[in-house]
């Protein structure tokens, strides 16, 4: 935003193509001086829209949600097209269907100057998953990517201050090839102090946080996956070291217990991913799935991610509160878990929310509360986009139900999901009745075997 000047530059070289795109949106982050009035004036063809400063996630996303195309280009406001650039994408896309995402060589602008960019920074096509872990391996304004991709990955992460496009990339390289084009095709200007990476130290930081997500959404192969957990306790190893360095004594701590999560994460182990049902009778209009990940980890410890994809602006989601044990979360936007030990009839109910709010529950039996105190603490992480959203939480070994004899692990995955017109739709991996119960045992149909 205020970038008035360069702004003019980067939509002259859009208009200056040689195959004109459809259509062209400008989304103005938050702006106070005379872009507005340049627009207007210059490029009266052009569909504007201002906001109230929010990060640049949520501008792309934005322009992704107002975009009528099939094929989204990106082009940042201080870098430049080069006049054939669409021409060439579309014309090699066309030539091979199977690509989804195309990006291109660039030219390197500091200060002024051409510069010649390092090796590390040399492009690459096909699928290129592990080029994408060190760095950002895909430029913005190079991009061209399906709309079918965003439906499926998500789109930007707006709890993420930078690096948002370094975690696009690892989501889309994860199950797409990306098609490049070897001759530059942009002007990719830097060295300005309005610069994202001008505005954060460290910004392997926000890759790390990246790093994590990808990890723990169980969606990589076993070769990405181990490649993935490589470049994380690499990153973290470096920043446990400075911390230590300079005596950040919780600095240090806090990176000590990644990396010793993460380096007991290491493949094999148990991961399924499973498709929660709606209901017949609470049918919804605005969701398209909802899918449940489970990995055991080595630590014997449950992870759960929950990802639901579709029109999320039509539903009600609880706001972020102080993480703490609250009861009634059901009733509202909830996802849920059940787990029992086969032939026994006591099992644990545990309730997540997007506010970062919990409620565990024992029973003895069929909905007949325990009296054990039964309340630990779980870390929810939640994640929106228009499109997508996705909780993970780590229920602890020690918070399981008791299984001396090595049975198998019973689980019954569900979620409540409330739009703003006040309905609620019901899902889990099987409904065993004509009315929602997710307590019936006959709905806890994933087997586990802990041992």
């Amino acid at each position: 935003y205020n970038r008035c000047a360069l702004l003019k530059r980067a939509l002259n070289s859009v208009f200056s193509q040689t195959l004109r795109p459809f259509e062209v949106i400008v989304i103005d982050d938050g702006s106070s001086d005379d872009t507005s009035t340049m627009i207007n004036e210059a490029f009266p063809s052009v569909r504007y829209y201002h906001l109230e400063n929010s990060g640049v996630s949520n501008a792309r996303n934005i322009g992704i949600d107002h975009a009528t195309g099939d094929w989204l280009a990106f082009l940042d406001s201080d870098d430049e097209w080069l006049p054939h650039k669409l021409s060439r994408q579309v014309a090699a896309l066309s030539s091979d269907e199977k690509y989804k995402v195309c990006h291109t060589e660039e030219i390197w602008i500091r200060h002024g100057i051409r510069v010649n960019s390092a090796k590390k920074y040399a492009k690459k096509g096909g699928w290129i998953f592990t080029d994408c872990l060190p760095l950002c391996a895909i430029s913005p304004s190079t991009v061209i990517i399906h709309r079918s991709v965003f439906d499926e990955i998500g789109q930007f992460d707006t709890q993420l201050p930078s690096c948002e496009d370094y975690d696009l990339w690892l989501r889309i390289t994860a199950k797409y090839p990306v098609l490049l084009i070897d001759e530059p095709q942009i002007k990719k200007y830097g060295g300005h102090d309005d610069q994202l990476s001008q505005q954060f130290w460290g910004m392997d930081r926000f890759r790390i946080t990246a790093l994590k997500k990808i990890i723990d959404s169980g969606q990589l192969s076993s070769k990405n996956q181990q490649a993935a957990l490589d470049m994380l306790l690499k990153k973290a190893a470096i920043f446990f070291n400075g911390a230590i360095k300079h005596e950040k004594i919780d600095e240090a701590h806090h990176y000590q217990q990644l990396i010793k999560r993460y380096q007991n994460l290491a493949p094999p182990y148990k991961m399924i991913h499973k498709p929660l049902i709606c209901h017949n009778k609470t049918l919804p209009t605005d969701i398209k799935n909802i899918t449940a990940t489970v990995s055991f980890l080595p630590t014997g410890d449950l992870h759960l991610r929950y990802q639901l994809i579709g029109n999320v602006a039509q539903l009600l989601i609880p706001k972020p509160q102080k993480p703490t044990v609250i009861d009634g979360l059901w009733k509202h936007t909830c996802f849920e878990l059940f787990i029992a030990v086969e032939g026994e009839s006591n099992y644990h109910e545990f309730n997540f929310s997007p506010s970062g709010q919990w409620a565990t529950y024992a029973f003895s039996d069929y909905r007949i509360q325990s009296e054990r105190s039964f309340n630990p603490t779980q870390q929810i992480n939640f994640t929106q986009t228009n499109t997508h959203l996705l909780l993970d939480v780590v229920i602890a070994q020690t918070d399981l139900p008791q299984n001396p004899s090595g049975k198998l692990i019973q689980l019954g995955i569900t979620a409540v999901i409330e739009a703003i017109d006040g309905d609620h739709s019901y899902w889990a991996l099987h409904h065993p009745l004509t009315h929602p119960d997710f307590h019936h045992r006959a709905g806890f149909i994933l087997p586990l075997n802990l041992s």
